[in-house]
């Protein structure tokens, strides 16, 4: 299953509004997407600095284990990067 988790929520007073939350299932449907998406209720730098992410894009990849496998960050291509190791693992 996949999953996408969205970090665009920069307001620490506020959720998620709902036009951030309609561009983001946009933006799925237009990328022809499908998957379980979740917008992150935290800050961005707040959840990049919890996660040791240091730049954007970023994918984390977990095996069937639910490990975390790979951090994808910065220039990578989910075709050939992603979706590739992924492929290897449903093997």
């Amino acid at each position: 299953m996949a999953l996408t988790w969205n970090l665009d929520h920069d307001d620490p007073d506020g959720a998620p509004s709902e036009l951030l939350q309609q561009n983001v299932l946009d933006q799925l449907a237009e990328s022809n997407i499908e998957c379980e998406n979740s917008i992150a209720s935290d800050t961005t730098q707040d959840v990049l600095e919890h996660y040791g992410i240091f730049s954007l894009p970023a994918a984390h990849v977990f095996g069937p284990d639910g490990k975390l496998v790979k951090t994808f960050e910065g220039a990578f291509s989910y075709d050939e990067d992603v979706e590739r190791l992924i492929a290897s693992l449903l093997e």
